[in-house]
């Protein structure tokens, strides 16, 4: 056996998840390798070249926050944190499509009680509306508010939130951070979604936004794990994990090689680690409960305009299909040819299907009616990026489901925001995912090969 091919941990795929488990292990002195089977690291969050255009752009638009620790400690020791743009204090405009406008902001008093003083400020709400409002906050502050088994809708009712007030405030937050609409979520992970994000500690509620292309934040990965003794081979599909004695011992790749080890963790979506062990675990818990997940999509729209943009980086767009819009020439750090919108469409099962250049027109026009001093912007090019599988999508009965990192298998593991990490599919639920499945490696008495 050529030593060259041996590892304490193999880790498959080289998303978030994937390198947040492979850094850890590399700082525990682990030797690892990570395999990904397309030609760049981070998953969803990479960023390309627009050929068009010449500008830099996401492969969806990704806000992070002030609670994302896990997340950010990777930007941290990849030293890429400074590449961030960073509110002092959370503030989130509403734009209507009726051209009115409010804010959320949290500038008066620290943490916690500064979200709640802002939620008395929004002029859309009644001030029935707002102490309902501010007394669901103090209950999910207090831990008082018991979400159960319930939707977040049902669970918002429960909790005397007007249909009015759900529309304004609540639902702007589930989309964004859920991916999926207030009937459909478990209220369990909006709750916990408010009092880590909203009502937690200092700063957790600031908003952060990436100054360069998400690939240019995980960039010095491959130099950092080299340095680190460890290896990733990008291009590399796996094509199976190969068992003897009924545990993993090996993975082969399309290309033919073989690299050994005996701990593996597959970072990959259920259906690819179904493709890569279905030979030996099909019979086990774990491989039958991958078939129980469905996904939301995303669409996310770039728009180069003619006009300048109000100066704002972002806004939440209330009363139309559009749910948010951020201005990147607000926040980013390098040259864009002209006025560049990126846009979300979270949950966007009704437009999934629509022709890009439909979905780009219809995006213009409702930015149009939310801000009624571009209405005669032209539009100089689009782009629409859709993806139909962007996260799973967390009803209550899958959250009362989400898998660990262990499985039924002595040292076969699996990562990914899908996984029980008790977060949304966000960058900081991949991020503790990872973290989660090389601890489990760490902890486990998996016999590793040694290399001494």
């Amino acid at each position: 056996m050529n030593n060259d091919n041996i590892f304490d941990c193999i880790v498959i795929g080289a998303g978030v998840s994937g390198i947040q488990s492979a850094l850890l292990l590399a700082q525990h002195n682990k030797r690892v390798l990570l395999l990904e089977s397309t030609l760049y690291i981070g998953g969803r969050a990479r960023s390309f070249i627009d050929k068009q255009s010449g500008d830099c752009i996401d492969n969806g638009q990704h806000a992070l926050m002030g609670c994302y620790t896990h997340f950010l400690n990777i930007l941290s020791t990849l030293k890429t944190d400074s590449l961030l743009y960073r509110q002092h204090h959370l503030s989130v405009p509403f734009m209507y499509s009726d051209g009115h406008s409010d804010i959320l902001k949290a500038d008066v008093f620290p943490a916690a009680l500064g979200v709640a003083f802002g939620i008395m400020n929004l002029k859309k709400l009644s001030l029935s509306e707002k102490i309902s409002a501010l007394y669901f906050a103090i209950r999910i502050r207090l831990g008082f508010a018991k979400s159960g088994s319930l939707t977040a809708f049902e669970f918002l009712l429960s909790e005397n939130q007007s249909a009015h007030c759900i529309d304004i405030l609540w639902t702007p937050i589930i989309l964004a951070t859920l991916n999926g609409h207030p009937k459909e979520v478990a209220a369990s992970l909006f709750v916990q979604v408010l009092t880590l994000a909203f009502l937690g500690k200092k700063d957790a509620s600031t908003l952060i936004l990436p100054k360069v292309g998400l690939s240019d934040l995980l960039s010095p990965f491959p130099d950092w794990l080299a340095e680190h003794n460890g290896i990733i081979k990008l291009g590399e599909l796996v094509e199976e994990v190969v068992f003897k004695d009924k545990k993993p011992s090996a993975v082969l790749t399309k290309s033919g090689e073989i690299y050994h080890s005996n701990s593996i963790i597959m970072a990959i979506p259920p259906k690819s680690i179904k493709r890569i062990i279905h030979k030996e675990c099909k019979e086990y818990t774990f491989y039958k409960a991958l078939d129980q997940y469905t996904f939301s999509p995303i669409i996310s729209v770039y728009l180069w305009i003619d006009v300048e943009f109000p100066d704002i980086e972002f806004a939440a767009l209330l009363g139309t299909n559009t749910q948010w819009v951020f201005h990147k020439n607000a926040f980013m750090q390098n040259n864009i040819s002209s006025t560049l919108l990126s846009c979300t469409v979270s949950a966007g099962n009704n437009s999934i299907d629509d022709e890009g250049t439909s979905i780009a027109i219809q995006c213009l026009q409702e930015i149009k009616l939310c801000f009624p001093s571009i209405k005669h912007a032209k539009l100089l090019h689009w782009k629409v990026i859709k993806e139909k599988q962007a996260t799973f999508l967390a009803t209550p009965e899958i959250e009362n489901k989400r898998h660990s990192p262990y499985t039924d298998i002595e040292g076969l593991f699996i990562a990914g925001d899908w996984t029980n990490t008790k977060l949304p599919a966000t960058l900081e639920g991949a991020a503790i995912s990872g973290y989660h499945a090389a601890n489990a490696v760490l902890a486990s008495k998996s016999t590793v090969f040694s290399h001494s």
